[in-house]
């Protein structure tokens, strides 16, 4: 495959250029999002922020559930479909389409009925159900996000992507902030629907764009359709609302142990630790994955495009993880304020967590992708669990730092449960090459954290040539330069 210079570009080079236009993005989308949580912070204090907290995962654990893995199982399929059979596409993206309103409108009306019990559930009382009601119109705008996003991702239409990645946040910022501003913690369930409401209109904008045949089809042929992507999307479910469900739990055993405010510093740093590698695992999400399932029935093909992802992966995540590292104390007053700073130490062992994350993601796509769903289900029951008990645990024994800990620990875990499984079953195995590389970054970034500990006077003076020296090394592996250039030159434009 050749770029548009007619420069042969290779798989690592194809994984670079996705990351650069979902990155560039990104980035826009991180400077609005630290925007807006400095302005939440400051407005609504570290409580407003547990608040914040906690009614987001009660939103992101509703959308999982009603939406019912669609989204995924279905741009899987459009993956598949998309360069094969156009008609059948287009059957298969009105069954998602339906399928995502049927089941967004009965997660509203289900969630509003049990709105007092989740509030009970939620925060041991029953004065905040009304918001739990307004927060059900989430769903079904995330349902409806998630099946036009669905076409866009099984077309690889990472531009696309890139700029919805931009234009919704962009919007929601600018519309939820002056509520957030007049009316503090009130605003905060209206801040989420305005966020997610602009999610579905820049997606639909773009949805759009992609032209598939217009064919009809009635609705039993739809229901029909859907059977089978709903069996699929159902495990994908059980396995994400599994996840969705521990972070809730987890938030709730913090409010209840620790109080609402270290929920609120908890949030904080999770946010922080993701920001960076959160590019890179967005990226893997809308573009490594469909690129994946394309291949799916070659265990060579696959073998060799999650090698290349988790090489390029881990080069481009070690200098934003040891930047965090080093930096953090000072990343979070600038970024909070200093009643954040209890957190810093949750962010250390969290962003090693995100660096295994990174490492340990591309394996667990292939479960995805072979659509080995009782597998995907598992290892996510394992990972959680595992998360749940050390956090439970780390949070008797150090406090609030025991989250980050845990953190960190489940994700080792993950590690050593999932490469056995995608092994022995897929025969995936690490370059040697890979296995190599993989031990020195996690090699330095354990002994970045270690330094900051040990010898705290001369951290700085040990970090900072690592930090250089690490982006040096990823720049030349990567070839970088060449994408740095394009940038330049289609800005110059």
């Amino acid at each position: 495959m050749s770029d548009i210079n007619g420069v042969e570009e290779t798989g690592s080079d194809r994984i670079v250029k996705s990351t650069f236009i979902m990155g560039s993005s990104s980035v826009v989308n991180i400077v609005l999002g630290i925007i807006r949580n400095k302005i939440i912070a400051i407005l609504i204090s570290s409580v407003g922020i547990g608040l914040l907290g906690v009614y987001q995962s009660l939103s992101n654990l509703f959308i999982t559930i009603f939406g019912m893995g669609i989204n995924e199982s279905g741009a899987r399929k459009i993956a598949i479909l998309f360069e094969k059979d156009r008609d059948s596409l287009s059957k298969i993206y009105v069954a998602i389409k339906r399928i995502a309103l049927i089941t967004g409108i009965a997660g509203l009306a289900i969630v509003s009925v049990f709105s007092q019990k989740l509030s009970i559930l939620s925060f041991n009382n029953a004065s905040h159900s009304l918001e739990i009601i307004f927060l059900s119109l989430t769903i079904l705008f995330g349902n409806i996000f998630g099946a036009q996003t669905a076409l866009i991702q099984g077309a690889r239409k990472i531009n696309y992507l890139a700029k919805i990645n931009v234009l919704g946040p962009l919007w929601g910022t600018i519309l939820s902030l002056p509520l957030i501003y007049y009316f503090k913690m009130r605003a905060v369930v209206s801040y989420l629907i305005i966020m997610s409401l602009t999610n579905v209109l820049s997606s639909w904008w773009y949805s759009k764009k992609i032209q598939i045949p217009a064919i009809k089809s009635n609705w039993q042929e739809s229901i029909k359709q859907s059977a089978p992507l709903i069996g699929l999307g159902s495990a994908f479910m059980i396995g994400t609302i599994i996840g969705v469900a521990a972070s809730f739990i987890l938030r709730i055993m913090i409010v209840r142990i620790l109080g609402l405010e270290a929920a609120g510093i908890f949030q904080a740093s999770t946010i922080f630790s993701s920001v960076y590698v959160g590019i890179l695992l967005k990226a893997m999400a809308t573009d490594f994955y469909p690129r994946l399932s394309a291949i799916s029935d070659d265990d060579i093909q696959c073998t060799n495009l999650v090698n290349e992802q988790t090489a390029v992966g881990s080069l481009l995540a070690v200098p934003g993880v040891l930047f965090t590292l080093t930096f953090s104390p000072i990343l979070m007053v600038a970024l909070y304020s200093k009643d954040f700073l209890p957190g810093v130490d949750v962010l250390r062992w969290q962003i090693l967590g995100v660096m295994l994350q990174v490492i340990t993601w591309p394996m667990g796509y292939i479960l995805r992708a072979k659509a080995a769903g009782k597998l995907f289900v598992l290892t996510e029951f394992l990972f959680n669990t595992s998360y749940l008990i050390f956090a439970y645990a780390g949070i008797k024994l150090f406090g609030l730092s025991g989250t980050g800990i845990s953190f960190f620990l489940s994700n080792l875990l993950y590690l050593a449960l999932v490469y056995p499984i995608v092994h022995r079953l897929f025969h995936f195995r690490l370059t040697k090459p890979n296995v190599i590389l993989l031990a020195v970054i996690l090699f330095i970034s354990i002994a970045a954290l270690a330094i900051n500990w040990l010898v705290p006077r001369y951290y700085l003076i040990i970090n900072i040539p690592l930090i250089v020296l690490s982006s040096f090394f990823a720049y030349k592996k990567l070839n970088m330069k060449v994408w740095v250039s394009r940038a330049i030159n289609r800005f110059k434009k």
